[in-house]
């Protein structure tokens, strides 16, 4: 029942996105963006903010969870975006790479001792008991940086979401490998973020679907966004 449930919710959003964009030829109607955790998500936020001045029947509804969740949304039409971190599936999805990366460190308690290193190298990770993405890319990254199965490490907890697992680092029981600017550690909180070494750092990318016509408004702002960023549009 759940399962019929929430593909009614699927169609009734797909029939209710099709239906704004064709109500005017003016550029309004709604953009629908996927998005992983990062930090860089507020260059959609700025880029969108600046369509408003001009724009202001123009909607944004952004939508969080895991590579492979958005890209799953965007083929069944559901996104007109995502914005994905690290590598991109090219047969499916045009692109726009952004020149931000994010880097790859880890996340610990002031108190602990490793909190007096300015990075973290390979070899330290070792003996620490480890909280990592439950996203495969994620997993992959961190291998190919290990140079072995990330999962021959210490690994006592995955998390799809970095918030709970900092909830985890704060009570003592790891660290958490994880990109840096999701949290905010100055000031008072407990924890801080240390970053890998030697440096692993991720692309990050818009994506949509190859060969989608795009509504007016998605126009609109893929045409905003590329004005930030510094690399061409990979068609």
């Amino acid at each position: 029942m759940l399962f019929f449930l929430q593909q009614a919710r699927e169609i009734i959003t797909l029939v209710d996105k099709t239906t704004s964009n064709l109500q005017t030829d003016a550029i309004s109607g709604d953009v629908y963006i996927g998005c992983g955790e990062s930090e860089a998500v507020k260059m959609i936020t700025d880029v969108y903010t600046d369509i408003l001045e001009t724009h202001s029947d123009v909607r944004l509804h952004l939508f969080s969870g895991n590579s492979e969740q958005l890209s799953e949304k965007m083929d069944r039409g559901l996104l007109d975006f995502s914005f994905v971190i690290g590598r991109i599936d090219q047969s499916k999805h045009d692109f726009i790479k952004l020149a931000k990366q994010d880097q790859w460190g880890v996340l610990m308690r002031k108190d602990n001792p490793l909190s007096s290193k300015k990075s973290i190298r390979k070899e330290e990770l070792s003996s620490l008991p480890l909280i990592i993405s439950n996203q495969p890319r994620a997993s992959e990254e961190i291998s190919n940086w290990l140079l072995h199965d990330v999962f021959d490490l210490r690994i006592i907890a995955t998390y799809n979401l970095l918030y709970n697992a900092s909830l985890l680092v704060q009570s003592g029981a790891g660290f958490a490998i994880c990109l840096d600017g999701i949290l905010n550690t100055t000031g008072e909180s407990p924890l801080c973020f240390r970053p890998l070494d030697p440096p692993l750092l991720a692309d990050l990318a818009i994506i949509w679907k190859k060969h989608k016509p795009l509504s007016q408004a998605a126009k609109l702002f893929l045409s905003e966004l590329k004005k930030t960023s510094t690399h061409k549009n990979a068609l």
